[in-house]
């Protein structure tokens, strides 16, 4: 079941690849470092390998920290991309987003709303994807101020892209689920907490009851809940 299928990024074995590579380094400049201080005379040719390694080490610890942020931005979860990316067709003004919401999906959609001035409505079908490009392709929703349905299912970061429509809707049969965020990395750049805090006060700001998202974000990463369609017309994440 798809929503089953939880996408383990290859960013935990890397991570810690890097990071012993990182210490490897640093420990041999920090050798070299010591060996050079030691052997500085006034002709000053050690003071200038002296120098050049200190730099080195510097290089290093900065290159290390990018590599480390880049790691914590693709481990924040909700993440389904395990299965396709999204893909997404337009017809009669409507753009369909199905599968995996990623940054192609931003990239994509991006193109497609800059060469269809009459779109007016997103259709999804996802059972989520990475949160920083959800929140890339609601902020487009915004912007365009489209319109946002349901067709079958929306779930996990599937909802800031539906909550950002103009209106709200559903087919009679589509699943809207949700559930909190979690990091799947042992490098902990990231805070889940503020993450969930940040995209709460996103929705809130579109009308959506703050008892409900509480209520929304306090269900465990592994589960789903999918409440009613009434129930989530009467707190605000439909509007019809």
């Amino acid at each position: 079941m798809m929503l089953r299928v939880w996408a383990h990024v290859p960013t935990v074995p890397a991570a810690s690849l890097l990071i012993a590579i990182i210490i490897l380094d640093a420990a041999v400049l920090l050798v070299q470092l010591k060996l050079a201080h030691r052997a500085i005379r006034a002709d000053g040719a050690s003071l200038q390998s002296y120098l050049l390694g200190l730099l080195s080490l510097v290089a290093v610890a900065m290159v290390g920290t990018t590599s480390l942020n880049r790691i914590a931005d693709r481990a924040l979860l909700p993440d389904l991309s395990v299965m396709s990316s999204a893909a997404h067709t337009v017809v009669d003004g409507v753009a369909v987003i199905s599968g995996d919401i990623t940054f192609d999906t931003f990239n994509s959609l991006q193109k497609t709303l800059a060469a269809n001035d009459d779109l007016h409505t997103l259709s999804l079908n996802s059972g989520g994807g990475r949160i920083a490009a959800a929140r890339g392709v609601a902020r487009l929703v915004r912007e365009k101020r489209l319109m946002t349905h349901v067709d079958s299912l929306c779930a996990s970061a599937c909802i800031l892209v539906l909550a950002a429509g103009q209106s709200r809707t559903a087919s009679l049969d589509a699943r809207i689920g949700f559930h909190g965020y979690r990091l799947l990395s042992e490098v902990v750049t990231v805070n889940v907490a503020e993450e969930e805090a940040r995209d709460k006060a996103q929705l809130r700001s579109y009308g959506i009851s703050e008892t409900f998202l509480n209520r929304a974000f306090a269900v465990p990463f592994e589960d789903m809940w999918f409440p009613t369609q009434k129930l989530l017309r009467e707190v605000g994440v439909l509007t019809d």
